[in-house]
Formats: structure tokens, C-alpha cells, sequence
């Protein structure tokens, strides 16, 4: 995983789990809780997609770049 700690902070590792980065153990444990919160809300969307018969091409565009904007509210990155 070293060389993609420079670039990734938020890590998913086959078998093992989850595994964020921080400049302190505060900033590592909430990238953790929004790693965490990503997880469920595209859980649940998926759920929701897959009953109402929409398939995730469908989604708008401008929706998705709206929700990935909001990522740098919460200082989310990678």
C-alpha cells in the first residue's frame, strides 16, 4: 500500500477492511466515519434504484457532480 499513500488517504484492501490516513489520529477517524457513511448512502441508493427499476446510468450528471461537490464541504478527499 506505500505507494499509494501519497495520493489516497481512504483505502479499501480485499480481505482485510478499510484503512484511512491522517495528519493526526482525529483527521483519520473521521475519513473513516465518512468512508463509512459514503458506504451506506450508496448501499441504500443501490437498494432504492434497483426497486424503482432505474438502472445508475439513468442518474443524472449535474446530480452526481452536485454530490461530489459536496465532498469538499466535509474536506473529503481522494
Amino acid at each position: 500500500i506505500t505507494p499509494y499513500l501519497p495520493d489516497h488517504d481512504v483505502m479499501l484492501l480485499e480481505n482485510h477492511g478499510a484503512l484511512t490516513v491522517g495528519s493526526d489520529v482525529i483527521t483519520a477517524y473521521y475519513r473513516m466515519e465518512t468512508l463509512e457513511l459514503v458506504a451506506k448512502t450508496t448501499f441504500h441508493g443501490r437498494m432504492l434504484l434497483s426497486t424503482k427499476g432505474i438502472e445508475e446510468q439513468e442518474i443524472a450528471r449535474p446530480t452526481l457532480e452536485r454530490l461530489f461537490s459536496m465532498r469538499e464541504n466535509y474536506k473529503v478527499t481522494g
